[in-house]
């Protein structure tokens, strides 16, 4: 759980950089100075704290749904710290990204701008939510503070897949295997969604549904002799 987010982000900084050369089939990189530079590292961990943060948030919620707010007031805690860390990571990686990844910091200020602005004021709103103890509008915004940072980024970075060798364009698939993979996603799909819907229902519907019975029916003490 920590070290997937780490090392996912520590790849996709270390390609948006613009170091990793593509000259046909061969690749030329250098894993020590290219791929752990201070912004890679800087994006790992900015990844691994939202993770957290995320985590935090949703066990937050939970603890609440069960009634234990001792157990809700820690993960809140943790939450608000692990987002401030969050922010503080994201704002040092900016100031990297000139120097660092100038591909990436070309392409956000030609045209990912508004999406920058309003992934901070959502990441301002779930720290808002949280702080309030409004713990619902909490769990959705930070999951809008997540996607939006994907799509940011992937705004900044386009046309370039792995700047500056290969854009879209030029690592597109024929467009028959295109139409294939497409259709192969929308039958996986309509075996995920239905079988996610049914294992959140079994597992935690159903099982809440369950709690309030008990809750309401408590079971009648035996008498006494």
């Amino acid at each position: 759980s920590a070290m997937t987010p780490f090392f996912l982000a520590v790849a996709a900084a270390a390609i948006a950089s613009g170091h990793i050369q593509i000259q046909g089939k061969n690749l030329q990189t250098n894993t020590g100075s290219e791929w752990l530079t201070p912004f890679a590292l800087t994006i790992g961990a900015m990844a691994l704290t939202l993770c957290v943060t995320i985590a935090a948030i949703y066990l937050t919620l939970e603890a609440t749904s069960r009634g234990d707010t001792e157990l809700a007031e820690a993960f809140r805690k943790r939450g608000l710290i692990a987002g401030a860390l969050t922010a503080a990571l994201g704002l040092l990686g900016l100031l990297l990204a000139p120097s660092e990844a100038s591909f990436l910091w070309n392409g956000m200020l030609d045209h990912a701008i508004p999406l920058v602005i309003a992934t901070v004021l959502i990441g301002l709103a779930a720290a808002a939510a949280l702080w309030f103890k409004r713990y619902g509008w909490a769990r959705i915004l930070i999951v809008a503070v997540a996607a939006s940072l994907l799509l940011t980024w992937g705004v900044s970075q386009f046309p370039y897949l792995i700047p500056p060798d290969v854009q879209v364009q030029n690592a597109a698939s024929p467009q028959n295997t295109q139409a294939l993979l497409l259709i192969g996603i929308i039958i996986a799909l309509l075996i995920v969604v239905p079988s996610l819907w049914f294992m959140f229902y079994v597992f935690k519907v159903k099982k809440v549904a369950g709690a309030d019975v008990v809750a309401h029916h408590p079971t009648a003490e035996p008498a006494a002799e």
